[in-house]
């Protein structure tokens, strides 16, 4: 996938941020529950731009769970 090869080449980029979120809501729309709260994990959301959404989507994939 376009957005992995990103993020291995350049963890750092400025647009890392808007790729790990765009990966989670691929996952979502996939149905790839597991892969999307896997990702959602590796984040810091506390930092992250778009930790509330995150945060709040985490909390849906556990209640799935």
């Amino acid at each position: 996938m376009i957005v992995d090869d990103h993020l291995r080449r350049a963890p750092a980029s400025p647009l890392a941020p808007e790729l790990a979120f765009v990966k989670v809501k691929a996952a979502i729309a996939l149905k790839r529950y597991a892969g999307a709260l896997e990702v959602i994990e590796g984040l810091d959301l506390g930092t992250h731009p778009k930790g509330p959404e995150l945060t709040v989507l985490k909390a849906e994939l556990l209640a799935r769970a």
